[in-house]
Formats: C-alpha cells, sequence, structure tokens
C-alpha cells in the first residue's frame, strides 16, 4: 500500500465496494506468510449470498484483470 499502484489499486476497490450492502469472502488457505488468501465476490445490488457468489463479480479476477494486482506464484 505504500506505493503509488498499492494506492491506485486501493482506491479503485473501495469505489467498487462502497455502495455495496454486503460482500462474500471466502477464506481457503494460508499463504507461506501465513496470510488468508480469500475469493471475493461483489455486487451492489444483489443481496441474497447464493446469487452474489454466483453472479457476482469476482474481484480477485477484476484486479487482475486492470493490471491493480499481479498474480505471484
Amino acid at each position: 500500500m505504500s506505493t503509488p499502484e498499492g494506492q491506485k489499486a486501493k482506491e479503485y476497490i473501495q469505489s467498487q465496494l462502497k455502495d455495496c450492502a454486503f460482500i462474500a469472502i471466502k477464506t481457503h488457505s494460508r499463504d507461506k506468510f501465513d496470510r488468508y488468501l480469500t475469493d471475493i465476490f461483489y455486487d451492489a445490488n444483489e443481496t441474497d449470498l447464493e446469487a452474489l457468489i454466483l453472479n457476482g463479480t469476482f474481484l480477485n479476477q477484476e484486479m487482475l484483470d486492470k493490471s491493480h494486482a499481479v498474480r505471484y506464484e
């Protein structure tokens, strides 16, 4: 978050999630630094959890597609 790219990513996420009633966060494991790895789904117009996961926007992929994140392996 201390880089200009990190700040742009943070601002993008804030703008996308600001009008969401809720978001779905699925935690599935931890990385080698003991941080949780999660899948995040959102849709400002959806309030049903199952519909949100099936039809919402997958934030992780969106961040990659918009070059706000890079795949780390």
